[in-house]
């Protein structure tokens, strides 16, 4: 074909262009958000005599990666509760990417909780500690390529148990703030009232020498 008309399509678009002398030039700017994956583009030429003839020839988009995203089972959580994540990433199509995403989970302390690693679109669960400290709790995502954080909370909790070992009280704070409150006893007989301050940290225990604080009391 030395002169005639080229007609090129590629993806449901078509080009018209000119020949001359056996050749042709078309410029295509493919779309941003094309399909990763193979992609197909078919030339048909046609001269002044009405020869023609078409041809076609296959070409790769490599997938980019644009957007990491994840979803966390919920915005608050309570000690010893299990934390699902599920990251993903996708590419300029908005299809999904299977690629290892690396998950680090720091407390409201910045103290690191967890460090591992998860396939896009794939769960990571993980359980809180029974004295999780309450706070906000920041998640770090990170690709080859791409990295976004997102915030979950722990919320407060208070519990203790109180034990008596004959005259010992024994104060053991379950929750995962500091318990610093007043303690108010009645000893029955004798109608005995104590008050007594206590502070103590998660997980651990205080005591009360209740005979010491009769004497102080009467």
């Amino acid at each position: 074909v030395l002169d005639g008309d080229a007609s090129i399509r590629i993806n449901g678009d078509k080009y018209d262009a000119k020949i001359k002398n056996s050749e042709f030039k078309q410029d295509i700017k493919l779309a941003d958000n094309i399909k990763s994956g193979k992609h197909t583009i078919r030339v048909y030429a046609q001269d002044k005599n009405g020869n023609s003839k078409g041809v076609e020839a296959s070409f790769y988009i490599i997938p980019v990666q644009k957007e990491l995203i994840a979803s966390i089972s919920k915005e608050n959580f309570k000690p010893n509760e299990t934390v699902n994540i599920i990251p993903s990433i996708y590419d300029q199509a908005g299809d999904l990417i299977i690629d290892h995403i690396g998950i680090e989970v720091r407390d409201a302390k910045k103290k690191l909780v967890l460090t591992d690693a998860v396939k896009s679109n794939s769960t990571l669960s993980f359980a809180l500690n029974n004295y999780a400290i309450p706070g906000k709790y920041k998640v770090k995502f990170s690709s080859s390529k791409l990295s976004s954080k997102y915030l979950f909370d722990v919320d407060v909790v208070k519990d203790f148990d109180i034990t008596v070992n004959g005259w010992k009280l024994l104060i053991k704070n379950l929750g995962n703030a500091k318990l610093k409150d007043e303690v108010k006893i009645v000893l029955n007989p004798g109608n005995i009232k104590i008050n007594k301050d206590v502070s103590i940290k998660p997980s651990e225990a205080g005591e009360i020498d209740l005979s010491r604080e009769i004497e102080l009391s009467v």
